[in-house]
């Protein structure tokens, strides 16, 4: 019986550590769904570990990073392209946009007047 339970205890951790493993090679990818997805498995069998939840938690915080830091690039690149093109209007539009979605980016804020100022 303490056989038994030693033997359940070593292939817990063992399942533990390959999932965590998985999911850190995804997220050094960059393959943050992968990632959680395997820490989502792992947590169906084991909701009480807490070092998956942390896992997870940590994951999901730099997922929503990399698409935030991402989304700004974007509609940098975008907003620059349109300035370029003496679309003010539109790229006025793009950053009004962009701060509906994050309106704490410091980028977006700082951005914004000038072009709000600025005449076709």
């Amino acid at each position: 019986s303490r056989l038994v339970e030693m033997r359940r205890t070593q292939e817990k951790i063992h399942f533990i550590r390959t999932a965590i493993t998985s999911a850190r090679l995804c997220t050094e990818a960059a393959n943050y769904e992968a990632a959680l997805q395997t820490i989502e498995q792992a947590l169906n069998i084991y909701p009480e570990e807490i070092s998956l939840v942390r896992f997870y938690q940590k994951t999901s915080e730099r997922r929503d990073l990399a698409r935030r830091t991402g989304f700004i690039r974007e509609t940098c690149a975008a907003a620059s392209r349109l300035m370029q093109g003496g679309n003010i209007a539109s790229a006025r539009d793009l950053l009004q946009k962009a701060l509906q979605q994050y309106p704490d980016e410091e980028v977006f804020q700082n951005l914004y007047p000038h072009l709000a100022a600025r005449r076709e």
